[in-house]
C-alpha cells in the first residue's frame, strides 16, 4: 500500500495555475465544431420523435397544472397543451384498461382508431 502524501494547494496547483493562456487561431478547427454538430443531430434524430414531443407536452402540463391561478390565465397556449394531453390520457386509459394486451399493432391501430 502506498503512503498518503498530505495536501498541499501549492503542490497541486502550480504557480500558474490561477492564469488562464488564450492561444488565438485564426480558424475555428474541425475539433471545436464537433460537439455543436453531434448536440444538434442528436437532438433532431431523438429530441423531434413522437415519443419525445409527447414527453414536451407533458412537462408543460405538469407546469401549467402546478402554475398559480393568475399565471395560469396568461397562458393560453399552456392550457390547451395541458387539455390535449389530459384527454390522450383519458382515450389511452379506456383503451389500455380492456384484456385485449396481446393484440397486433395493426389490431391496436384499428381499434384504437375507431375511438
Amino acid at each position: 500500500m502506498m503512503p498518503r502524501i498530505p495536501y498541499s494547494w501549492d503542490r497541486i496547483h502550480g504557480p500558474l495555475w490561477a492564469y488562464i493562456e488564450k492561444i488565438s487561431l485564426p480558424r475555428a478547427p474541425l475539433s471545436l465544431w464537433m460537439g455543436p454538430i453531434l448536440a444538434i443531430t442528436s437532438f433532431v434524430l431523438i429530441g423531434t420523435t413522437r415519443n419525445a414531443k409527447i414527453f414536451y407536452q407533458h412537462c408543460v402540463e405538469w407546469i401549467y397544472d402546478h402554475s398559480p391561478k393568475r399565471l395560469q390565465k396568461n397562458l393560453a397556449f399552456m392550457r390547451n397543451t395541458s387539455k390535449l394531453c389530459k384527454e390522450r390520457r383519458a382515450a389511452l386509459g379506456s383503451y389500455h384498461d380492456r384484456e385485449e394486451r396481446n393484440i397486433s399493432m395493426v389490431v391496436g391501430y384499428v381499434t384504437l382508431a375507431a375511438f
